[in-house]
């Protein structure tokens, strides 16, 4: 999938989908929801074993408050892997 057929899948810019994917931008938690229903996927399969359901969000957020880095690296290998391991467009 091209970026910008995902950014627009889940509401956002192209340009503002690829600053999530490089870093420049730390994504908020509904930015993560919008791109988990975008790909079909519930937002704890982008981050592996985040538990299902309503808890998620309060997962998420509280891993991106603990280590945002390591949440933008996990979420943009799982873009990465789940729009078939394409570079930014």
């Amino acid at each position: 999938m091209l970026l910008s057929t995902l950014a627009q899948k889940a509401e956002m810019t192209s340009q503002t989908l690829s600053k999530i994917e490089t870093g420049q931008q730390e994504p908020y938690a509904a930015q993560i929801a919008l791109l988990a229903a975008a790909l079909g996927v519930r937002v704890g399969e982008l981050f592996g074993d985040a538990p299902p359901g309503d808890a998620v969000t309060e997962v998420v957020a509280a891993a991106m408050a603990a280590n945002p880095e390591t949440v933008r690296l996990r979420l943009t290998a799982a873009l990465r892997a789940l729009s078939g391991g394409g570079g930014a467009e």
